[in-house]
């Protein structure tokens, strides 16, 4: 087993533009393993995903899609 002593260093070598990638793939191995306790926690750790669902919730209904029109 690797420890987290080498993968942090394997980290520090990586260019800044792989760490947002990174970063997804630890929230989802997050998700696989429950660390985290409830939603709330695991929407708060994406990166600026609280301010897009205060966004959201400010937008007027009548500027939002309506819901026999949202695509899954």
């Amino acid at each position: 087993m690797i420890s987290r002593d080498v993968l942090k260093k394997d980290i520090d070598l990586l260019p800044d533009e792989a760490l947002d990638d990174l970063h997804k793939y630890l929230l989802m191995q997050k998700c696989y393993f429950g660390v985290f306790d409830n939603d709330t926690d695991y929407l708060n750790s994406i990166k600026g995903m609280p301010e897009k669902i205060i966004a959201g919730m400010k937008e007027p209904l009548n500027e939002c899609v309506p819901s026999d029109e949202v695509e899954w």
